[in-house]
């Protein structure tokens, strides 16, 4: 496992190789945290403790193949989980050097306290593991806003690319460039100094 500490964060960084049964506990509930506060994240419902621990050990696995990698964001006080974001590479040869970022997701209460960090963090586990772009989908109901302020831009838009109940909802197909990414970070630090 690699570890790296948010400088006056109060938080740690984790990129492990497995997850122990408090790992997929706390990861779940965050996960449905996100359902019942701000959208969908791709999952409309609640996740059963049966359902996490499925969807940690496809992970585990893909993680084990180099298919993927987790960020672990623990606050430094208690370790607990605060944060999450899952890399996966793209399987065709052509696409090795694309990334997709999905279940990124940060208890309610800790938004906005770590976010450049953890970015920062996201885009060096990137480079390290040879990727040059990262995409990502949302749903209309996620943080749009957020990843076109870290530089992504849209390039294409589905409609009714998810259903929720009665509604639904369009999505949002993203990219940015990891250089781009890291000039937009250091635009958005030059504004706020």
């Amino acid at each position: 496992m690699c570890s790296s500490v948010a400088p006056d964060r109060n938080v740690v960084f984790a990129w492990p190789e497995r997850f122990s049964s408090v790992d997929v506990t706390e990861c779940t509930e965050i996960l449905n945290a996100i359902v019942r506060t701000s959208g969908t994240n791709g999952y409309s419902n609640e996740l059963t403790a049966e359902e996490g621990r499925h969807l940690f050990e496809g992970l585990s696995f893909a993680i084990a193949r180099g298919e993927a990698a987790q960020l672990l964001v623990r606050d430094e006080k208690d370790l607990n989980i605060i944060g999450m974001a899952t890399l996966m590479r793209y399987k065709q040869p052509d696409r090795r050097h694309v990334m997709e970022i999905s279940r990124v997701a940060i208890v309610p209460e800790r938004r906005g306290e770590f976010l450049v960090p953890a970015w920062q963090e996201v885009l060096r586990q990137v480079e390290k593991r040879g990727g040059e772009i990262i995409a990502i989908d949302i749903s209309e109901d996620g943080p749009v806003r957020l990843w076109e302020h870290l530089g992504f831009k849209t390039w294409g838009v589905l409609k009714d690319y998810a259903r929720v109940d009665t509604r639904q909802l369009d999505g949002y197909y993203m990219a940015v460039y990891v250089r781009d990414a890291w000039v937009a970070l250091a635009g958005k630090r030059a504004q706020t100094a």
